[in-house]
């Protein structure tokens, strides 16, 4: 089915509300992967991307650096049909995945009493490295968005990826 935008929100205030829900759930950054097609012979999935842009860049302009929402347009369709046969989808999204996760972080927890006690003063002499790993695991600070509008193909495989 064709896709309608048909209600204006000049103040993108249902967004802002999205992403400041988001931000109060997991912190910040909000970094979203947009999935959705940036080339296609009709205009279909393109005007999504389109206006998902002029979002951020609404949004952007009235946030701190440090809270701005953080953006990356990958078309995997597209991608895995270029004529370079280096190109492979897997790993593009590979590092995509580090990119994000280098500034959300990535929540794990450790059991820091299945160490030997030797193992655990080194542990909790360690401190917090810069992707924020501590003696008893790591923390998350933001979160992964995927976009994508009806290929559960894409969203699926980009979300295997990422973690």
């Amino acid at each position: 089915p064709p896709i309608v935008m048909s209600r204006s929100d000049p103040y993108f205030s249902t967004a802002a509300q999205h992403f400041s829900t988001l931000m109060s759930q997991y912190g910040s950054p909000v970094f979203i992967l947009n999935l959705v097609k940036s080339r296609e012979k009709k205009n279909h999935e393109r005007q999504l991307t389109k206006a998902l842009i002029q979002t951020f860049d609404y949004l952007n302009q009235f946030l701190p650096h440090r809270y701005k929402i953080m953006y990356c347009g990958f078309d995997m369709s597209r991608y895995s049909k270029t004529k370079n046969k280096r190109t492979n989808v897997m790993e593009k999204l590979e590092e995509i995945g580090q990119n994000s996760f280098k500034s959300t972080g990535f929540f794990h927890n450790i059991n820091i009493e299945s160490f030997s006690e030797s193992q655990q003063n080194i542990l909790n002499g360690a401190g917090l490295d810069k992707y924020g790993t501590t003696a008893k695991g790591s923390y998350q600070t933001g979160v992964v968005r995927t976009n994508c509008v009806d290929c559960l193909d894409r969203t699926n495989t980009a979300q295997f990826v990422l973690g």
